[in-house]
């Protein structure tokens, strides 16, 4: 019994030691999100109208417009997965269509997706099919 205690004494005064170190400041700890900006970019013969969808993590996070920034505020700090789909079939991604992005607390990260379209030859570039309407 005696080294039981001995331990338990030991471990609170190491808690202690730790929890003084801890919060040896008044400062606050500061923000734990940052901020994430997305740029979608066009370039070619008959681009995407409609823009695209980002998906961060895998959840919609809000669609984007060509050569407009899209931000987020509040994104939690750390390593994220961001994705643009629902671009037409015509157009073909540059350095990919999803990507890791780092967003550090207090910061603002930012990433831009680029695409090149090829002309469709008139057909929907959204199905490869029929005419476009």
């Amino acid at each position: 019994m005696g080294r039981l205690v001995r331990f338990l004494a030991g471990g609170l005064v190491a808690v202690a030691v730790l929890a003084t170190g801890a919060c040896g400041s008044d400062e606050p700890s500061g923000p734990d999100t940052g901020s994430l900006d997305v740029i979608l970019t066009m370039e070619g013969v008959d681009v995407d109208p409609n823009g695209g969808t980002l998906i961060l993590n895998g959840d919609v996070a809000g669609s984007l417009i060509t050569d407009v920034r899209f931000r987020m505020e509040g994104v939690e700090a750390g390593i994220h997965v961001i994705e643009v789909t629902g671009i037409q079939a015509n157009c073909t991604s540059i350095g990919g269509n999803a990507r890791n992005i780092t967003v550090r607390a207090g910061q603002r990260a930012e990433e831009q997706f680029s695409f090149l379209c090829e002309s469709t030859g008139g057909k929907d570039p959204g199905d490869g099919g029929g005419p476009v309407d």
